[in-house]
């Protein structure tokens, strides 16, 4: 099925707010989610044995999410005429078996699109490398403090390379005044240093990490990255929800050279496709054939070109047939 578009904030089951679906009532963790409009649930069970149109109490299962790993349901209705509109999100390599093989339906056409536009902004340096090797976590004794990047006001994150190429990265929140390593219990937002730029109606770039998305910024172009501690699929989906309230056109999301990239753009796309924001996932070494190993924006000399190309091959994605 494709995915549903929605606007607004979403709710995630948990303790005491089950999942609304009445053979789930899910609330050990928050992989069930829900509209704060009451008009669209996505269970994490996705349901193999039921064909569209059939009603678990109030409400009535219109299909499986792309991915094959939620199971879509809005309120029941004895008589409706709404449709909905199809979102644009690019097929998962993870398909999910078919209940009736004989009677699948014909695939839907996406809407032809030509052109994408990406929200830019002023160019903006990358944050400053760091001089003191000092740390408030007994896991870097050793190696050098490269780069804290400041996600809020009362959470940071800090890279420490170490011997061996390795790297650690430490996210540290604010407590009554005291910073403590970890991630702490609020929410962490998508990395972005442009949240005051507009971005309704217009695309923007995903890369891996705070140093990737500094570079394409200082390319003059809006981008995000997902923090690195908390990188669950629901996590995602709250972070992405924000971005649709903002009236994000969708995201192109720049995938690492590596299996390891892969499989942190399926999440994402997991979560794009929960709140209906569209998705292009382009990888590295589409965009510059021979990168290394791990590569993305940080190992070309260009980086403007290097968004330009994503951008190209993202378009001629969206006019894929679905």
């Amino acid at each position: 099925m494709s995915p549903h578009n929605h606007s607004g904030r979403t709710i995630r089951s948990g303790r005491g707010r089950p999942c609304p679906i009445d053979d789930c009532r899910r609330e050990k963790d928050g992989d069930c989610s829900w509209t704060a409009d009451g008009e669209q649930v996505f269970c994490h069970h996705a349901r193999h044995d039921i064909k569209p149109g059939h009603v678990i109490g109030d409400w009535a299962f219109t299909g499986n999410t792309e991915d094959g790993r939620c199971a879509h349901f809005v309120p029941h209705r004895e008589r409706t005429n709404r449709t909905h509109r199809m979102t644009i999100v690019t097929p998962s390599s993870k398909e999910f078996s078919d209940p009736n093989p004989d009677q699948k339906p014909a695939k839907q056409k996406r809407p032809s699109i030509t052109q994408l536009e990406l929200a830019r902004c002023t160019p903006i340096p990358p944050t400053e490398l760091k001089a003191d090797t000092t740390a408030l976590d007994s896991r870097a004794p050793k190696g050098q403090l490269v780069c804290t990047w400041q996600h809020s006001p009362t959470q940071y994150v800090e890279r420490w390379d170490q011997e061996g190429g390795k790297k650690l990265f430490l996210p540290h929140h604010l407590v009554e005044g005291v910073w403590k390593t970890g991630g702490g219990e609020a929410p962490w937002r998508v990395y972005r240093r442009t949240w005051e730029t507009p971005i309704k109606g217009l695309w923007i770039v995903e890369l891996e990490g705070e140093k990737c998305s500094e570079i394409a910024e200082g390319a003059g172009h809006v981008a995000i990255s997902q923090p690195g501690h908390a990188r669950k699929v629901g996590l995602i989906v709250d972070r992405y929800s924000e971005l649709v309230e903002l009236g994000c056109a969708g995201i192109i999301y720049i995938a690492d050279n590596d299996e390891h990239g892969e499989r942190k753009a399926e999440a994402c796309r997991e979560a794009a496709a929960q709140v209906s924001l569209p998705f292009v996932v382009v990888k590295a070494a589409a965009i510059t054939p021979g990168i290394k190993s791990k590569g993305s924006i940080d190992d070309v000399d260009n980086p403007a070109d290097f968004i330009a190309r994503a951008k190209q091959l993202a378009e001629a994605e969206l006019l894929q047939p679905a």
